[in-house]
């Protein structure tokens, strides 16, 4: 019986492992790296669609800013009267791609007595609308310049549209007491 134990205990006996990984899979490791890196800084990844999409998370989206722009050419809004909306915004907007901060351009002015959310919407040939871009609410006097996309658009121009909803400035949760729109267009470059 001794002799019989003896070879099962040999046939079960393994390898203790160290917790550490090989010098194999340090070096398969080390080279995959590498070539990611190669490719990703090599010409043949730059204009990839997804090399858009891993720069594009590393883009930081918009900031509400307060304050108000100087913005060259444009009169600021300096009165606004009581229970109407005044605001400025971009209304051709590009962006270099579809991952990428593009030239967003919303403001609610000082004088406006109401909170401001921006909705961008594409629209199709057949007229329905494809909602892109949700601004955060911008109290009077605050800005947002440069944003990205809430979705993915294709490189080309698309026709759109804009809605500003009004919410009381005490309500921040509250539903919109009133809403304006316009029409805008978003390029993308590539």
């Amino acid at each position: 019986m001794s002799g019989s134990r003896k070879s099962a205990d040999a046939a079960v006996k393994t390898k203790e492992k160290s917790g550490k990984p090989s010098k194999r899979i340090i070096v398969i490791t080390a080279m995959l790296m590498v070539c990611v890196v190669a490719v990703m800084t090599s010409g043949l990844w730059s204009n990839t669609t997804a090399a858009n999409w891993a720069k594009g998370l590393f883009v930081e989206g918009g900031k509400v800013v307060d304050g108000t722009l100087d913005l060259e050419g444009v009169e600021a809004i300096k009165d606004v009267p009581k229970g109407e909306v005044r605001f400025y915004i971009n209304k051709n907007i590009v962006f270099k791609n579809a991952y990428s901060q593009g030239s967003i351009i919303i403001q609610n002015p000082e004088q406006c007595e109401f909170v401001l959310q921006f909705k961008f919407y594409t629209v199709d040939e057949f007229g329905k609308g494809t909602l892109v871009y949700t601004s955060d609410k911008i109290k009077p006097g605050q800005y947002i310049e440069g944003d990205k996309l809430d979705a993915r658009l294709f490189e080309g121009t698309y026709d759109g549209t804009y809605t500003v909803l009004a919410y009381l400035p005490n309500t921040p949760g509250g539903e919109p007491i009133g809403s304006t729109s316009g029409y805008l267009k978003i390029i993308v470059e590539n």
